[in-house]
């Protein structure tokens, strides 16, 4: 989600994912959040590049095996909906977070 200039401070900022989806705490009820994750990704724009951006990044968080490298292509290409776009991002996240806890470790180690 981008903003021009300040941010609007609605209290509702708390809420917003970094992904920029709506959670259940906007108001939404989950037949709302349904209808909305049920819809097909569009064809191209930000979402789909946002969504190659996390393949790559799960790509250089892997071991970069073979196999490995052909499952993430092969989850990817099955992501058809925006919420499995909203799936696939929390999980490449929470990989993202493991790594840096990682990094932050190993540094801490290093000293």
């Amino acid at each position: 989600m981008h903003f021009k200039g300040k941010a609007p401070d609605n209290g509702r900022l708390s809420s917003i994912q970094p992904h920029g989806y709506p959670t259940n705490s906007d108001g939404l009820h989950h037949e709302q959040l349904a209808l909305i994750d049920a819809r097909p990704l569009p064809e191209y724009g930000n979402l789909i590049g946002a969504l190659q951006i996390l393949r790559k990044t799960e790509t250089e968080l892997s071991a970069g095996t073979p196999p490995e490298i052909a499952a993430i292509n092969t989850r990817f290409e099955t992501i058809q909906t925006r919420g499995d776009a909203r799936a696939y991002v929390a999980s490449v996240m929470e990989k993202v977070g493991i790594a840096r806890e990682q990094r932050k470790l190993a540094a801490s180690r290093a000293r």
